[in-house]
């Protein structure tokens, strides 16, 4: 007897290239967004520990580098938890609102007579506030920008971002103190970073955003629209922080 004829080969599906999808006005608008919150982190990190060097000494004034970096140790985590009880675009509206309300009055008291005091109690004030500006935008950038340009998007936003406002930040500051008015010069310039970020935020939620793989039912954090499949809605945050942070 012959032998049976070996089973059929199974089909495979050609799977072409992905086609890279990007948003360049979502681009430019997430842009705004990690402005304010870099050009404090920058100040506080870089600039102003070493500025008051001049004032405290080096050993206290550096000890202020090494304060703010566990003190968001510790607060962005907890952030990171509530956000997602939380309404990201609004949280994010409202932390980069009022720190550039904070910001001037701020830095105008501190720099006007430095101490060790007056840059902790500054730092306590807008840290918290800086947190939840960094949470926030991951959970809007993430599910907003199209899967297939969402790494490029992201790397593109932070980076410039980051890089215009944080990385030239002590250069501004070490030029406005050049000048009797450098205090309100360098506040100012704060206050309005932190203001064009949280515009930045509205105009975002505002415009039509893409879905979070996994998530097809979540449009913005204001629909709370069902799954596909008829689930419940989601919470008003949408998807987790972590979730948001293993999609990345």
């Amino acid at each position: 007897r012959a032998p049976p004829p070996p089973p059929p080969e199974p089909e495979v599906a050609e799977v072409g290239a992905p086609q890279l999808k990007l948003d360049i006005l979502g681009i430019m608008f997430a842009i705004g967004i990690y402005v304010g919150g870099a050009l404090v982190f920058y100040l506080s990190t870089v600039w102003l520990p070493v500025y008051l060097t001049q004032f405290l000494g080096p050993v206290m004034g550096l000890a202020g580098t090494v304060a703010v970096a566990v003190f968001a140790l510790i607060l962005i985590p907890i952030a990171g938890v509530a956000i997602d009880y939380l309404d990201p675009y609004l949280v994010g509206m409202a932390s980069r609102a009022l720190n550039g309300l904070l910001a001037l009055p701020l830095l105008l008291w501190l720099l006007q007579a430095p101490s060790l005091t007056r840059f902790g109690i500054a730092m306590a004030v807008m840290l918290p506030t800086l947190a939840f500006d960094f949470v926030s935008t991951t959970k809007i950038l993430v599910p907003y920008f199209h899967a297939e340009g969402r790494y490029l998007s992201l790397a593109l936003a932070q980076n410039a971002g980051v890089g215009l406002t944080g990385g030239t930040a002590p250069m501004v500051a070490t030029f406005a103190m050049r000048y009797s008015s450098g205090p309100a010069i360098l506040g100012g310039y704060v206050s309005i970073a932190l203001l064009l970020a949280a515009l930045s935020v509205l105009i975002l939620r505002c415009r039509p955003r893409c879905f979070v793989p996994g998530a097809p039912g979540w449009a913005s954090a204001a629909s709370r629209v069902a799954d596909a499949g008829g689930a419940k809605p989601r919470p008003p945050g949408g998807p987790s922080y972590s979730a948001l942070l293993e999609s990345c």
